[in-house]
């Protein structure tokens, strides 16, 4: 997009790790990749210049999860749906962070935000 626009042109995850950052408080990352898709995150830290501040990134995905990706029952449509066992996995994985000292935790994915309306009063609660 930037190559193509005359205007300057943000992604939505370059915006959510800078808001993630904001004051050089540490924060980490639930993503529903897999562990072997981790290159993508760590190069997008490093591009915006924040990896020194990121605690951790919990890969609630599997390489298994990653052959189902289209469908009714995808895992895509797992996350998107925000179906329990997936929430059970965030929600793991946001403690996990947390615990290690985490300031923030972004989900890493666009496909995670429809299951924020149920997770986040259960953070609340906690």
């Amino acid at each position: 997009m930037r190559a193509m626009l005359p205007i300057p042109a943000i992604g939505s995850g370059e915006a959510g790790l800078t808001e993630a950052a904001q004051g050089g408080k540490s924060f980490g990352l639930v993503t529903d990749l897999p562990e072997s898709m981790s290159l993508i995150l760590y190069e997008r830290l490093q591009a915006r210049g924040v990896l020194g501040l990121c605690t951790a990134t919990m890969n609630i995905g599997t390489d298994a999860d990653a052959a189902s990706l289209i469908g009714p029952d995808s895992y895509l449509a797992e996350v998107r749906e925000g179906r329990d066992a997936i929430r059970a996995r965030v929600m793991a994985g946001i403690e996990c962070l947390s615990a290690e000292g985490a300031s923030a935790v972004m989900l890493g994915c666009t496909c995670m935000s429809a299951m924020t309306e149920t997770i986040a009063p259960q953070l609340r609660s906690q």
